[in-house]
């Protein structure tokens, strides 16, 4: 049972989305949220999918500590199941001055499963998601392709369907930055761009674009 720090900031993330899945007035909610009122529509179009409110189910403080890419911050996740996410959503909280604030993009996005639908739909046209992402080992690419692209794994959901194999041109800016920044054995966060593509006529899924890479001069 954590004690401490370690408990009050798992009550910390569960009071966040507590006060998101309440009765409460849709200003309320946002006082909640990082940049609550660029996300006002976001919010208010995903609590009408839970007319009878959402409610956590219990707290985990076992995702971990990652990387973000660029900024190089540490950052800790934590599970918070709800009545509407059995698997468990990702939450990441972000400094706010008296109180920490919800990442809403990550939140909205794992507990929603959009990466896993994404990935399960070929004809989806590219979309930016936060990602889990470490190097990978695992690649079905022939020897000359091998050496073109870089192959990562990635993490979008905490659902079964959530993780993925990507690849990215080690010769674009997304790929020289990634190829660059991340290190075996360590598992980064970052946000990306996605896409459905082909590899040696093999379906795949394609990082076209990262934050923190230079634009494609191409």
């Amino acid at each position: 049972m954590p004690t401490g720090e370690a408990a009050a900031r798992l009550r910390a993330a569960q009071d966040l989305v507590a006060s998101i899945g309440s009765a409460s007035p849709i200003d309320d909610k946002l006082a909640s949220v990082a940049d609550g009122e660029e996300h006002r529509d976001a919010v208010a179009k995903f609590l009408g999918a839970y007319p009878a409110g959402l409610t956590v189910t219990s707290v985990d403080a076992n995702v971990g500590v990652f990387t973000e890419l660029p900024s190089n911050e540490e950052v800790k996740l934590f599970v918070v199941v709800t009545s509407g996410c059995p698997a468990g959503a990702m939450v990441r909280m972000l400094p706010g001055g008296e109180r920490p604030l919800l990442d809403w993009p990550l939140f909205e996005q794992t507990h929603r499963l959009d990466y896993d639908n994404f990935v399960a739909q070929h004809d989806a046209p590219p979309r930016w998601f936060k990602l889990l992402c470490a190097r990978s080992r695992s690649n079905d690419l022939t020897a000359a392709s091998q050496e073109s692209y870089l192959a990562l794994n990635s993490q979008g959901s905490l659902s079964a369907k959530g993780e993925s194999q990507l690849y990215v041109r080690r010769d674009s800016p997304a790929g020289r930055l990634l190829d660059s920044r991340m290190v075996w054995g360590r598992v980064y966060l970052i946000h990306a761009l996605i896409g459905h593509g082909t590899i040696d006529q093999k379906p795949v899924l394609l990082l076209q674009d990262c934050e923190g890479a230079p634009p494609d001069p191409k």
